[in-house]
């Protein structure tokens, strides 16, 4: 057996674990599309993003498959602070390269 094969099988198996892992544990059921095109949150989700009545909610369409995504702007806007942040370090770092 080639040992550099049984390690890639090794690693693409558990790819395999962690993503059915992630996909398992952001699962929080279904909600159908009202007359009036509104979708109900499941509860589960709700708490644990702490989603409460009147929150506001970007809606934007995933950049690769087909369908929506929701973020609370908050969130939203904690990320890109962050993301922001992070531009402006490499930026100052790159200045102080030689």
């Amino acid at each position: 057996m080639n040992t550099r094969y049984d390690l890639y099988d090794l690693y693409d198996q558990a790819m395999k674990d962690n993503i059915k892992n992630c996909l398992s544990e952001s699962f929080f059921g279904t909600s159908t599309v009202g007359e009036r095109g509104q979708v109900v949150i499941p509860a589960e989700a709700r708490e644990e993003f702490n989603i409460q009545p009147g929150d506001k909610l970007m809606v934007m369409r995933h950049p690769v498959h087909p369908g929506v995504m929701l973020f609370k702007i908050d969130s939203a806007r904690e990320f890109l602070d962050e993301f922001q942040k992070t531009l402006d370090r490499i930026e100052k770092d790159e200045e102080g390269r030689p």
